[in-house]
């Protein structure tokens, strides 16, 4: 990860509340993945929905491939 990338993520996740780093909307999940199916870059992703780990949305998406929208139930949050 180049150092100016680094940076950008450093003052994205240091904008999120404390409260709301670990908590996303089936909603927000199901978003983050389609923006990344179409190609999206990760960092715009990061910074649209205020996620603060791209391993995130890589865990997302390999949830997504293995049982589709289900995988993100109103009942589930991660």
């Amino acid at each position: 990860m180049g150092l100016f990338v680094a940076c950008i993520w450093d003052l994205i996740f240091i904008s999120i509340p404390k409260s709301d780093r670990n908590r996303y909307s089936p909603e927000v999940k199901l978003a983050a993945i389609k923006d990344r199916l179409n190609g999206v870059p990760m960092i715009d992703i990061m910074r649209r929905y205020q996620i603060a780990s791209r391993n995130r949305i890589k865990s997302w998406c390999a949830q997504y491939a293995k049982q589709g929208p289900s995988a993100f139930g109103k009942n589930k949050q991660q």
